[in-house]
């Protein structure tokens, strides 16, 4: 089947190129393809990001329920921060931010980024989540050497008082991380990707935060994501859970 419609797309003269065919069938009015040699960054909420193959991951701040409730005292740390699409615009909010970021190209970019916008109150640490002594750090197929690992409490420690916590690292929440340990911070935000071959027990595990949420009084807040998903996930869900007011 696959290769009769490849056969008749190489000889359809509505469609000359296979690429053709595929622009049309991923059009989205909403994204643009630009040349990387041409434009080198984008501005995004008044914050400057060098052009890379993470931008489809921006979101709002401003209007955004996941960052309600924020104070300008507020200690932060982003646990999967990318490029730092979330940790740089949250600079600018909150007192102070720490990322955590195992791709080293990644955090590269990240580093690159605070400097584009003379960002000071930034800590960023190469490294991941992990409840095993390991070096090595597998992520959706990269493997990382000689990445540092710690538990979620050890960062915790290292910090002091978090007041509001993002995390989004790609289906090691579930292990890497309980509603316990989160007792003491006001702002709680959370991807869950729903492993394929875990549904059961990730959404198990996902019916415990809920609890936890509404047993300590929480305003909290969940919804299905509308992002696409990377192979080994059959769902996500944001969370948000807040001791400071409705969301």
């Amino acid at each position: 089947m696959i290769l009769k419609t490849l056969h008749n797309l190489k000889h359809s003269n509505r469609f000359p190129t296979l690429r053709k065919y595929l622009n049309l069938l991923y059009h989205d009015p909403k994204m643009v393809c630009v040349p990387v040699d041409v434009v080198t960054s984008v501005n995004i909420e008044d914050c400057t990001f060098l052009i890379c193959d993470q931008l489809n991951m921006a979101q709002k701040i401003e209007g955004n329920y996941w960052f309600k409730n924020l104070l300008p005292s507020d200690n932060a740390l982003d646990i999967g921060s990318n490029v730092g699409l979330v940790a740089i615009p949250l600079s600018k909010r909150v007192r102070r931010v720490w990322t955590l970021e195992p791709i080293k190209e990644f955090n590269d970019l990240l580093e690159a980024n605070a400097s584009l916008n003379n960002i000071t109150n930034i800590t960023m640490w190469l490294g991941a989540l992990s409840n095993k002594d390991e070096n090595k750090f597998e992520f959706l197929g990269r493997i990382q050497d000689k990445v540092n690992t710690c538990t979620f409490q050890e960062t915790k420690g290292k910090i002091g008082h978090i007041h509001f916590l993002k995390v989004d690292i790609e289906g090691y929440e579930w292990d890497t991380i309980n509603p316990e340990d989160c007792n003491d911070i006001e702002e709680v935000r959370f991807e869950f990707h729903i492993r394929r071959s875990h549904k059961k027990e990730d959404f198990r595990k996902m019916l415990a935060w809920r609890k936890w949420a509404e047993s300590s009084g929480r305003w909290w807040q969940m919804e299905e994501a509308e992002e696409p998903l990377c192979v080994p996930f059959s769902n996500c869900y944001l969370f948000a859970a807040s001791t400071r007011g409705a969301l």
